[in-house]
């Protein structure tokens, strides 16, 4: 899947006629056994991977993280969590 063209951009942003359009950020959705403080490089790698194919987060898309804290019994729930829009980004 490739980054939007600067025109598919002007008309997310403007639509038809000129009205202003909100185009919906795509969402990605992490989830993890660990904890956030053990993936520094890890996460830093999955971010350049998506770099490279034409994403930054909080630019044209957006990374939600979830952590099990090493619990993995809690993996369950956290992935049953809805909806997505609870989640909150990693502070960097």
């Amino acid at each position: 899947m490739g980054t939007p063209s600067e025109i598919e951009r002007v008309f997310a942003a403007h639509g038809a006629g000129g009205r202003k359009v909100l185009m919906a950020m795509p969402v990605i959705g992490f989830l993890d056994s660990r904890s956030s403080d053990t993936m520094g490089s890890r996460l830093n790698a999955f971010r350049q991977g998506l770099k490279e194919v034409g994403f930054t987060d909080g630019e044209n898309v957006t990374i939600m993280y979830r952590w099990a804290d090493n619990r993995v019994d809690r993996l369950p729930e956290i992935a049953a969590a809805k909806p997505i829009s609870r989640w909150q980004p990693m502070q960097r």
